[in-house]
């Protein structure tokens, strides 16, 4: 009997990340502040991930513990993907 496992992958952040997340809760910060609209206008999107090894939905990676019921898939996923958020106007 298969037991399908649906894989979440989790990020890990690093010393280095602080100043780049800082920057970034700054600038919408500010934006906000001068157009209180500003974040009513952004589509943070999490359909589809974008790798180095091309487009990857994570709601059809599975693993089934028939094959091997302590499989790990283990990357560094940090360093190798980018999400994209659109702005919807």
């Amino acid at each position: 009997m298969l037991h399908p496992y649906h894989y979440t992958p989790v990020q890990q952040l690093l010393p280095q990340d602080l100043p780049v997340r800082l920057q970034f809760a700054q600038l919408l910060q500010n934006m906000q502040t001068e157009n209180p609209d500003f974040l009513n206008k952004i589509l943070f999107p999490d359909e589809a991930t974008f790798t180095g090894l091309g487009v990857f939905n994570w709601r059809n990676n599975h693993l089934s513990d028939s094959e091997n019921p302590h499989a790990l898939e283990e990357r560094h996923f940090q360093h190798e993907f980018k999400n994209l958020s659109l702005p919807v106007k």
